[in-house]
């Protein structure tokens, strides 16, 4: 099963340990939740539902809400949760792994049968089509057809927002496959897939012969969106009352009305609101206020207040004439990590990759609370730091004029720095024999043959920390998106040619027992990389 190549946390299980995603609250969303479960339970149901709908309108909210009462009824077959920030599950093409996994703990049988299936060599570095088919499809009617435990209702698999996977390819081989690939009836697998309808996404799926069943959440009538965003301020404020023994005398009627009427569709700006207001070191009084009154100056457009709300949250880390320039450079590099990260980092990482004292990291991170996950310090060697909501991260690489000057990121210079201190963790720590005495290699760059022995996953976790495996498969990355001013030409230069002759059979070694030897071999292979290896110090200096 370790063949799988599986991502961990993608699971709606593995996000229940988080207090701050419950789910949609009691009373709101009905009728979309009606409307899956119609067709979850309906044996004539088609073997596709795409629920899409704007940013912002609660997509991943109800896709949990789903989970919960499809995991009540066991019938939940699987669920992938794509994050563009959360490592593994911006990939596409480890959701199929992921959820056969899955689907081997689940139905009897299936997982023999998966086994088997993964003697064949390489399966799992197949595309899309052939992980689907010979992963999911194949184990699971053979599982079906000796122990006939249909039942004549479906599993259902849940994969959510995978607008946010980067790799548009792959995403669109994913939809071919599934639109091409559940055509037999009864189908013992169904699949709810939630996203925006992004054309990559929505062309596929409308263009398919397959039939589906769709809801689009923007096109809910806007009295019942704006009734149930009520209803939710509405029960948050009296939780958040409950929970401090305050009186409800610090908010009036029209402040929840002007809650509902900023959010308009978004469920997002009154969870954020929400967020903030809980997130206040003494009474939310003050923030409510603050809240009203920037609304109140800007009069901004109707797609303003969100924005309005993320720079009152960013406001709270300090104004440019209060702050020293080592803490705005701090500042700039926990957002840029936040939002351009190639994975969810702990707070230790972020200190480390950032070079600042890890304190100082938790006091910035403490004020970003409303709009990121922060694990509390006990947890934080556990449990990495998530954004809430992708429009965050869109927001502080946008060119809106709400964003604070003083923290406006300059992304080419943010992904040269990284890519510099990445090298840097690597010189340090990448050593011969690194994963011990009985380790021995074997390397060749112009055939792309590569050998290591006896070095176990155990050896690995504890002589590659974190952030040694973070440098290790990303400054590539990170070089990918830099910018190259005329300062630093030469010392960029000078580290990737020092790097580049003394380094690289360590960090090769390195990559080769953090992922596996066939995405290793493949990722050598490809024309740039080899270029990049060899020759990055003439291109920086051409």
């Amino acid at each position: 099963m370790k063949l799988l190549d599986r991502v961990l946390h993608a699971s709606f299980e593995t996000l229940k340990y988080s207090d701050l995603r419950v789910g949609c609250t009691p009373g709101t969303r009905e009728s979309v939740l009606k409307g899956v479960h119609d067709w979850a339970f309906d044996p004539e149901g088609k073997p596709l539902f795409w629920l899409n709908g704007m940013a912002g309108t609660g997509k991943t909210t109800i896709a949990e809400s789903l989970c919960k009462s499809l995991e009540a009824f066991n019938i939940l077959g699987g669920s992938f949760f794509c994050s563009r920030t959360a490592g593994g599950r911006q990939d596409a093409r480890r959701i199929f792994p992921t959820v056969a996994f899955q689907l081997a703990h689940r139905v009897e049988g299936f997982r023999h049968r998966l086994c088997r299936q993964l003697e064949k060599p390489d399966i799992v570095e197949q595309q899309v089509a052939g992980q689907f088919s010979q992963l999911i499809w194949e184990p699971l009617q053979a599982t079906m057809n000796v122990s006939n435990s249909s039942k004549g209702i479906p599993l259902i698999v849940v994969i959510d927002a995978l607008d946010e996977c980067p790799d548009k390819a792959s995403v669109t081989a994913l939809l071919h496959t599934l639109t091409a690939g559940t055509k037999e009836t009864p189908s013992p697998l169904r699949f709810l897939l939630i996203s925006r309808s992004d054309p990559h996404i929505a062309v596929p799926i409308r263009r398919s012969i397959l039939q589906f069943s769709t809801l689009q959440l923007h096109a809910i009538p806007r009295p019942q969106v704006n009734k149930d965003i009520r209803q939710y301020v509405e029960a948050d404020l009296r939780e958040m009352c409950e929970r401090n023994g305050w009186d409800d005398h610090w908010y009036q009627q029209e402040d929840v009305d002007f809650i509902v009427s900023q959010a308009d569709v978004l469920f997002i700006y009154a969870a954020t609101a929400m967020k903030y207001l809980a997130g206040s070191p003494g009474h939310p009084r003050h923030r409510l206020r603050l809240i009203r009154e920037a609304t109140s100056v800007n009069k901004p457009k109707m797609a303003d207040p969100l924005h309005l709300l993320y720079a009152k949250i960013l406001n709270n880390l300090g104004e440019s004439d209060v702050l020293e320039p080592t803490e705005v450079h701090a500042i700039k590099g926990i957002l840029f990590m936040l939002s351009c990260s190639h994975t969810s980092l702990r707070v230790p990482d972020i200190a480390d990759l950032l070079d600042v004292h890890i304190d100082e990291v938790r006091a910035y991170l403490r004020s970003l609370s409303s709009i990121a996950l922060v694990p509390t310090e006990p947890e934080e060697h556990l449990q990495p730091v998530q954004l809430l909501h992708a429009s965050f991260a869109e927001f502080l690489l946008s060119t809106s004029h709400h964003l604070p000057l003083h923290l406006r990121l300059d992304t080419g210079l943010h992904h040269r720095d990284l890519m510099l201190r990445c090298l840097g963790i690597l010189k340090e720590n990448l050593k011969d024999k690194v994963f011990g005495e009985d380790i021995y290699r074997q390397g060749s760059l112009r055939g792309i043959t590569l050998r290591w022995h006896y070095a176990t996953s155990e050896r690995v976790s504890v002589r590659v920390s974190p952030v040694v495996r973070y440098a290790s498969q990303y400054w590539m990355m990170h070089m990918s998106d830099s910018i190259f001013d005329d300062t630093a030409k030469e010392i960029v230069a000078s580290t990737l040619h020092n790097f580049v002759g003394v380094y690289l059979l360590r960090w090769l070694e390195c990559i080769g027992w953090l992922q596996s030897l066939s995405q290793v071999q493949h990722q050598l292979k490809q024309p740039a990389t080899l270029q990049t290896l060899s020759v990055s110090s003439y291109l920086i200096t051409a």
